[in-house]
């Protein structure tokens, strides 16, 4: 299944957050990619793409804490 309208997406002047409420998973279950300047998101049994709107640099961070992944992905400038 994919879905392009889970989670939200928040571009500040160095960077761009992504937060997915995804409840029942553990970090390990999450593949996340920046190709060009679109995230990829798979899980077991979801996947998504989303726009970022912007170029993105490599360096990403995730945590998955209470139910909620987040993304941090710096600007490439």
């Amino acid at each position: 299944m994919e879905s392009r309208e889970r989670g939200e997406l928040v571009e500040r002047s160095n960077f761009v957050s992504f937060v997915l409420m995804a409840p029942g998973y553990c970090l390990r279950d999450f593949r996340v990619r920046v190709l060009k300047d679109e995230l990829h998101i798979d899980a077991p049994d979801f996947e998504m793409t989303r726009a970022l709107g912007c170029r993105a640099g490599s360096a990403i961070k995730t945590e998955y804490r209470n139910g909620v992944l987040s993304v941090r992905i710096p600007k490439k400038i």
